[in-house]
């Protein structure tokens, strides 16, 4: 083809389209990229619109029927090259918005927050005490506790004919159903008055755990996406991080926690424990990228609670 061809003036196909999922080794095969080499003279080439609506019927050259190919969006320009004859040659390529892909990510070394002493579980009436040795035994109507379960004990006996009163916390070490031990006997007796127990949580450091993780992809494309006009408005997600709720002040241990217990704090010392116990997975963090042309990818990395 001579230099002087009109042909060229705009891209012209040099083959048919190809159609490529670059994510099928991760399960995904909707989502799809289409790669269509052209060859346009040198002097009159100029680069595409990024995220210009793909038209299947002008913009590709398929053989036959292809796969649907949905909506996808211009990309840019690879491969750009000189040819024969004052030509270059390029292969211009166009893509779906990726759908939402997770990954596993194996295990991450991550700073859990620490955790406050505090109850868990409802308050149990202790009825009954038996002192043998050092042990004394309560009775506790399917109590439900463990053996090394931390517990604070309300008990009033009578010792020697005279009324007494303790309140501490003790370390639960042997159980029935419906009994269980404490080392501690010298103040307790076989003659109670008054008991109650409450399971506590011992206090815990913020600690790094390694703990299982996942990458999650989201994309966007300003302009198409919903609520995405421009690439500002694609924020990264917040890393988890219990906050003051009054102030949106963060913390992060004990130290700071002891004494904004409760409804101060969002989320609450119950609720982290909560997700710990379901199994819930925290953001460790979140990172905004270009994806492919003006496509946006934002990788976040998720914890499991601990």
């Amino acid at each position: 083809m001579s230099y002087e061809s009109h042909v060229t003036t705009s891209p012209v196909f040099d083959r048919p389209a190809k159609i490529v999922y670059p994510f099928a080794d991760v399960g995904d095969n909707a989502t799809k990229e289409v790669h269509q080499t052209l060859y346009q003279l040198a002097d009159r080439y100029v680069p595409p619109t990024l995220g210009a609506v793909f038209v299947p019927a002008t913009d590709a050259n398929f053989s036959g029927s292809p796969v649907s190919i949905g909506d996808a969006y211009c990309i840019g320009d690879y491969d750009l090259s000189e040819a024969e004859s004052g030509l270059v040659s390029f292969t211009r390529k166009w893509s779906n918005i990726p759908a939402i892909r997770i990954e596993p990510n194996g295990s991450t070394l991550y700073q859990m927050v620490g955790l406050p002493a505090g109850p868990a579980g409802s308050r149990k009436i202790l009825t009954a005490c038996s002192v043998s040795g050092n042990t004394a035994t309560f009775t506790s109507t399917a109590h439900g506790y463990l053996v090394d379960d931390s517990i604070h004990m309300s008990v009033t006996c009578t010792i020697s004919g005279a009324l007494v009163s303790t309140s501490t916390n003790y370390k639960v070490t042997a159980v029935t159903t419906n009994t269980f031990s404490v080392i501690g006997a010298a103040l307790f007796s076989n003659s109670l008055v008054y008991g109650n127990a409450l399971k506590v949580l011992p206090y815990r450091a913020t600690k790094q755990v390694k703990t299982t993780s996942y990458m999650r992809y989201d994309y966007a494309l300003p302009g198409v996406t919903s609520g995405i006009t421009a690439f500002t408005d694609f924020t990264s997600e917040k890393p988890f991080d219990p906050i003051l709720t009054a102030t949106g002040q963060a913390i992060s241990d004990y130290e700071e926690l002891r004494n904004t217990l409760g409804p101060l704090t969002t989320p609450t010392d119950t609720e982290y424990i909560a997700m710990i116990k379901a199994g819930d997975f925290i953001v460790a963090e979140s990172n905004i990228s270009t994806y492919k042309g003006n496509i946006l990818q934002r990788a976040t990395l998720m914890v499991r609670a601990m």
